[in-house]
């Protein structure tokens, strides 16, 4: 049976662009394959929206860093519907 678990903005970012930052068990949840991560769109808008007014620099597009930084990872992202919005209150956080 899986563990669910949600990412918020910082843990997703500092996944991918510097893990040291990450505590040990959460660098162990990244890779456990056992483990279900969860990143709300709201996560990647935030992320699209710190770049366009320069408060976050990128090596590359959003969209291609997205997608390398999940790479590895049992990653979900979670549309914002009403449904979602209301049960995310259930997921641990992953940080």
């Amino acid at each position: 049976m899986k563990d669910y678990y949600l990412a918020d903005t910082h843990t997703f970012l500092w996944s991918a662009i510097d893990p040291t930052k990450l505590s040990t068990k959460v660098k162990k949840l990244l890779v456990d394959k056992e483990v279900q991560i969860y990143l709300s769109v709201a996560s990647l808008w935030e992320i699209s929206m710190k770049r366009s007014i320069g408060k976050l620099t990128l090596p590359t597009t959003t969209r291609e860093f997205v997608t390398r930084a999940a790479a590895g990872i049992a990653l979900e992202v979670l549309p914002i519907t009403a449904a979602v919005a209301i049960e995310v209150e259930y997921l641990p956080p992953l940080s």
